[in-house]
């Protein structure tokens, strides 16, 4: 029992000091800058995304307008026009017959 408590309390410190110079030298100040600064390829591929995320808010804010300005006001008229040829005819002819009539 002995030589395991003492090999578990040796490779604890070993890591605990291992741990603790491998944060120093992590944390140096002139390290550090060169460990947190970003590639050129990060830099002009995040360019590229913005460039693309702005295009896409405009391309949104057309298809908004159209949607809202075109299509909607198209698509009731289209609606109303349906609307009124299938229901005029069989109010005002009496000529047509529902289906319970006929069935």
């Amino acid at each position: 029992m002995v030589p395991k408590a003492i090999s578990l309390t040796l490779v604890n410190h070993s890591k605990e000091n291992l741990q603790r110079e491998l944060l120093q030298e992590l944390y140096k100040p002139e390290v550090l800058d060169e460990l947190l600064k970003e590639s050129d390829f990060v830099v002009s591929r995040r360019k590229e995304v913005q460039a693309m995320v702005a295009a896409l808010n405009k391309a949104e804010e057309y298809v908004s307008f159209l949607l809202l300005f075109i299509f909607l006001p198209f698509l009731r008229v289209e609606f109303h026009i349906y609307l009124n040829a299938r229901l005029v005819p069989a109010r005002s002819t009496g000529l047509s017959m529902s289906c319970e009539t006929r069935c």
